[in-house]
């Protein structure tokens, strides 16, 4: 199957993040719109979160359930919509490229559904998950080993793929049924040389994309180490001394790869 759209690799500016964060408030009204079911089979049945760009709902056919992200695309004229369209496709772009890794959220398929004139929802369906916030904000060093392990094979792939997350964090991380732990929303992610609008979240944003603003996969390291340090209720020195070089500030000192991480936390149990 062939990628859904070649993209463009520059973000949005802050206009347009505030536009969307406005018109977020409407999505729900415009879901009344689009003709169901979708994909032949599939009814939206309610609505069970919202992120800064989206909104997410949980979506049925017959028995199979999966999660719908509903990105709202509102343009002011025809050359702006391509590039807003090209933009919000971007993510299912990238979860097409990642599929394959069971470590990652599953991507289903990709539809876009014009509303009226110049406004469109790009619509993502996903397998559905539960958040790992919805566990807890802090586990022991067992349970926080077995998501580094976990999240760090999905990242492993993502960086093999030439891919850059550009928002670890806990929020982002999911657990699958047979307790796999699963990273999602590739709402900002971008190919790795590329120069990225500064984006992320205050806490787990590496220090050196505010001065070099370019998809580097070592920022996902810095904020991968954030995650654990915030995760964690109280660690090993060791598993500590590991996740202290993950985020320290300098590049120098911090892990190149991922793959070095994940062998040091093999190493020393």
């Amino acid at each position: 199957m062939k990628k859904i759209l070649s993209f463009l690799l520059t973000y949005s500016g802050k206009s347009d993040i505030i536009k969307i964060k406005k018109v977020l408030n409407d999505v729900e009204r415009l879901i009344g719109y689009i003709n169901q079911p979708l994909w032949e089979n599939w009814y939206i049945d309610k609505k069970i979160g919202q992120g800064t760009y989206s909104e997410i709902y949980r979506i049925y056919s017959g028995d199979s359930v999966s999660a719908l992200k509903v990105k709202p695309v509102f343009a002011g004229g025809l050359e702006e919509v391509d590039r807003k369209l090209t933009v919000a496709l971007k993510e299912a772009d990238i979860m097409h490229t990642l599929k394959e890794c069971q470590y990652i959220t599953e991507y289903q398929d990709c539809i876009i559904q014009k509303v009226s004139g110049l406004q469109y929802l790009v619509m993502i369906r996903m397998e559905i998950l539960s958040p790992l916030t919805e566990q807890g904000t802090h586990f022991p060093e067992n349970i926080v080993r077995k998501i580094a392990l976990d999240i760090g094979k999905a990242l492993e792939y993502i960086h093999s793929s030439g891919i850059v997350h550009c928002d670890v964090k806990p929020d982002n991380f999911f657990v699958a049924p047979d307790g796999k732990y699963k990273l999602g929303d590739f709402n900002i992610s971008g190919y790795a040389g590329n120069r990225r609008y500064i984006s992320g979240t205050f806490g787990y944003t590496a220090p050196e994309v505010y001065n070099n603003p370019v998809y580097d996969s070592r920022s996902d390291i810095y904020s991968f180490g954030k995650s654990l340090e915030n995760l964690a209720d109280s660690v090993s020195p060791d598993f500590s001394a590991i996740i202290g070089k993950a985020c320290t500030e300098s590049l120098y000192e911090r892990y190149r790869t991922v793959t070095e991480m994940l062998t040091d936390i093999l190493i020393k149990r």
